[in-house]
């Protein structure tokens, strides 16, 4: 869909800690849409010039706005929006955590009731994180699921039988090995 421009696809992964917050997934998602379709270039285009042509920061507030321009202007085209590790945002006891502002944020959009705009959300099975997408989102567990535990088990198999190092084990050890990390992988 994408190559055949009906569809723009954007890629989230909060990877790295200084980038994990909603600012760093708005700024990232308008770049990778700007480049997808000339529509967005130039809704992005307005807020860059109108920002000194990069010489001021937008607020938050703006570049959420552009975002919701964009997801607006692509009335004929999906937007798939793929933000990965949703759990890797730093968590807080306190109400402003950064994670807690990315959930929000998430909210928003679902709340625009747009048919076609999509978010894509992976995430360990936090507690917050599930409380606050449960009643706005169709979840699917891939923890439990018995393709996902074969695929860990030959992966690891596959890692201890490859090494070389690992030739002096006994096949006991290497046994004991693959099924301990099985077992604590939990689905991941």
């Amino acid at each position: 869909m994408s190559n055949l421009g009906l569809a723009s696809v954007t890629y989230f992964y909060f990877k790295d800690e200084k980038k994990r917050t909603r600012r760093s997934l708005l700024s990232s998602i308008l770049a990778q849409l700007c480049y997808q379709s000339d529509v967005y270039y130039k809704i992005l285009s307005e807020v860059h010039a109108d920002h000194q042509d990069g010489g001021r920061s937008p607020s938050y507030k703006v570049l959420k706005e552009c975002l919701v321009k964009m997801i607006n202007a692509s009335r004929q085209t999906s937007i798939f929006i793929i933000i990965d590790a949703i759990d890797e945002c730093q968590r807080t006891i306190d109400t402003s955590s950064a994670r807690k502002d990315v959930l929000d944020l998430v909210e928003e959009f679902i709340d625009l009731h747009c048919k076609h705009l999509r978010i894509c959300i992976t995430s360990h099975p936090e507690p917050d994180i599930r409380s606050s997408l449960y009643l706005i989102a169709c979840s699917v567990s891939l923890h439990d699921e018995e393709g996902q535990k074969g695929d860990i088990i030959g992966y690891i198999k596959a890692i201890v039988n490859a090494d070389p190092e690992h030739n002096e084990w006994t096949e006991n050890d290497k046994e004991l090995v693959i099924n301990t990390l099985s077992q604590r992988a939990d689905g991941m």
